[in-house]
C-alpha cells in the first residue's frame, strides 16, 4: 500500500489466460494486489466491492477507459513503448491498474481559534475551502467546530473523482 499525503493506492494486476483475464499465478508474476513496486498487499476486501464513493480507478492518457495498462510482463509496465500501453497487443499477457482512495481526516478546531484562509485554488470558484468551513462553523454555533479535510489530486492530472455528497 502506498500512502502519500492522505491518498492510498493499490495496484490490481491480472494475467491473460487465453480466453479471460484472471489472477496472476506464475512464479515471477506480481500478486493480484500490490503496491507500486509489485510487493503483495493484503486487502480486507477488494476496492471494487467497497462502492463508488470510497475508491476510484486512476485513468490517464496512458491507460484504456477502465484504467488498465498492458505489457508482456509486469516488470515492463512502466517502460514506454511506441503506441503506448493503453491498448492490448496480441503479445501482451499482463495488465495492471491503479486504485486510489482519498483519506479524509477530521480535525477539531478550538472555538477561540479562527481558521486561516488557504490560498485560492484555481478550480474553487473564487472561495477558499477554509473560508467556507469557517463561515459554516460560525453559522452552526456550538462549542468546537469540525472540519473534514479531503486531499484531492491535481484537476489536470486526468484523475476522475466520484461526486461527494454533503450533509
Amino acid at each position: 500500500m502506498d500512502s502519500n499525503d492522505g491518498i492510498l493506492e493499490f495496484w490490481e494486476n491480472q494475467r491473460f489466460w487465453g480466453l479471460t483475464w484472471g489472477a496472476p499465478l506464475l512464479p515471477f508474476d506480481w500478486p493480484a494486489w500490490s503496491d507500486s513496486q509489485g510487493n503483495a498487499v493484503q486487502l480486507a476486501r477488494p476496492p471494487e466491492r467497497e462502492g463508488e464513493r470510497s475508491w476510484f480507478i486512476v485513468r490517464t492518457l496512458g491507460t484504456d477507459e477502465e484504467g488498465w495498462r498492458y505489457s508482456t510482463v509486469f516488470s515492463k509496465l512502466n517502460i514506454p513503448r511506441p503506441g503506448g500501453r493503453a491498448s492490448k497487443r496480441s503479445s501482451d499477457y499482463v495488465r495492471s491498474r491503479v486504485w486510489r482512495k482519498l483519506v479524509a481526516e477530521t480535525l477539531t478546531q478550538p472555538p477561540d481559534q479562527e481558521l486561516q484562509p488557504l490560498n485560492q485554488a484555481p478550480w474553487s470558484g473564487g472561495v477558499s475551502a477554509a473560508a467556507e468551513a469557517r463561515d459554516a462553523a460560525a453559522g452552526a454555533g456550538g462549542g468546537g467546530s469540525k472540519l473534514a479535510v479531503v486531499l484531492c489530486p491535481d484537476p489536470t492530472s486526468g484523475v476522475h473523482l466520484p461526486a461527494l455528497a454533503t450533509t
